[in-house]
């Protein structure tokens, strides 16, 4: 079995580039995995180095392109550690640096045996329930909550500004759906009501290859970039 470091280099996964070049970097990754049926398993389980680029290059990438669009003058990177955020990007002269911090609520041991399901058998597991139950969907809402509630307790605050990222999968929200459609107002109001100690709060939902970002408004705590104290907004 070939290593995940065969497929991606780790130099390569932390190097710091531009949106525009942070964006073609994982869509090339994503054509690669399309092309190779044992790698694209491999990330599927996100397996060793692939955790990383599933769950923070994917969702920073998108966050690059869609806060700083293709200024060249930008550079965003993955941590390689745990100290400081997941990522990082530099902008301004003298060169700050910005924080980023991405959450992805999932339930582990539930997603974990639909990745097996879906290398082993090609296919998730099939539920059915009631159009009025929304269990599952309620459940996915109040995992980003409570997640959004152990965030508070810490301090994200940087001289550069920071950003708190909450992603989540919408694979279980219908848009016609009025019950879903409320939780997930729900989930942004409560959101909007949870202070936290960060200058950004943002949550990004994925359906397949559809991606959207929600700012969410609040109670935030800045750090001014011009050496000023922190203040209450």
């Amino acid at each position: 079995m070939q290593r995940e470091d065969e497929f991606i280099d780790r130099r390569d996964l932390f190097l710091a580039r531009t949106p525009t070049d942070l964006q073609q970097y994982r869509k090339d990754i994503h054509a690669q995995l399309e092309a190779n049926s044992e790698w694209r398993k491999a990330a599927r389980a996100k397996s060793g180095i692939f955790k990383r680029y599933v769950e923070e290059l994917i969702p920073f990438s998108h966050f690059c392109s869609w806060k700083y669009a293709d200024r060249a003058d930008v550079w965003c990177r993955l941590v390689d550690g745990t100290v400081g955020g997941d990522c990082i990007v530099v902008e301004g002269e003298p060169p700050q640096e910005h924080c980023v911090e991405i959450t992805w609520p999932i339930d582990g041991k539930w997603d974990a045996r639909q990745r097996q399901l879906v290398n082993e058998t090609g296919c998730s597991e099939v539920e059915v329930w009631d159009i009025d139950d929304v269990t599952l969907q309620s459940a996915a809402v109040t995992r980003v909550i409570e997640a959004a509630k152990k965030k508070a307790r810490r301090d994200y605050r940087a001289p550069g500004g920071s950003t708190l990222i909450f992603v989540l999968d919408m694979t279980l929200f219908w848009s016609d759906f009025p019950q879903h459609r409320d939780l997930f107002a729900r989930l942004r109001q409560e959101l909007s009501h949870i202070p936290m100690l960060v200058d950004e709060v943002l949550l990004m939902t994925f359906f397949g290859e559809e991606v959207k970002i929600f700012p969410v408004p609040g109670n935030r705590f800045n750090v001014s970039r011009l050496g000023i104290a922190p203040q209450r907004m």
